[in-house]
């Protein structure tokens, strides 16, 4: 995985115990020797969220893209998060509108992910956001390649591999 998760991270969770995003910080953040530290946005709402996040030194924010979007608009112009390293988004598409947003908020050395996930499998894909790179004409951006140590598959209902760009 991208964002190389060690003891020394503070994972957010943001989801229901619920919905299968909440096992990849849950059982990442375990199995990296992490802290977990849940909140709870049906209760606290979006407007709370950047507080907490300084509160309990999130160093990896892990959620879905309206979530990021919400709340990095919410914010002060000159609001930056600098304990934050990490920003891994995934469940629903990411555009390149989001990456500005990014840039204005979060620190230089922050990693920005867009990830590919499914519930039977876990992280699919990932693509890391290169700072330098223009997303200009783009409307979304791509989920990326399967993280090291991943392979994917797809086969045909015969179980035979189906080819590159088959339908």
């Amino acid at each position: 995985s991208a964002l190389r998760l060690t003891d020394h991270d503070r994972l957010s969770l943001l989801y229901s115990l619920s919905f299968s995003a909440a096992n990849m910080d849950i059982y990442g953040g375990l199995l990296n020797a992490a802290t977990i530290c849940a909140y709870d946005i049906r209760r606290h709402g979006i407007a709370q969220l950047a507080d907490w996040l300084d509160k309990e030194r999130i160093t990896v924010l892990h959620t879905v893209p309206t979530v990021f979007r919400q709340l990095t608009k919410a914010l002060a112009p000159h609001r930056r998060f600098g304990g934050i390293r990490a920003v891994d988004l995934g469940g629903e598409t990411m555009f390149a509108s989001d990456v500005p947003l990014f840039h204005r908020h979060f620190s230089d050395d922050c990693l920005f992910v867009n990830h590919l996930a499914a519930t039977e499998a876990s992280v699919i894909a990932q693509y890391v956001v290169d700072r330098g790179q223009t997303h200009d004409g783009a409307a979304m951006l791509p989920v990326g390649r399967s993280p090291e140590g991943v392979t994917v598959h797809i086969r045909r209902p015969d179980g035979a591999e189906a080819a590159v760009d088959e339908v």
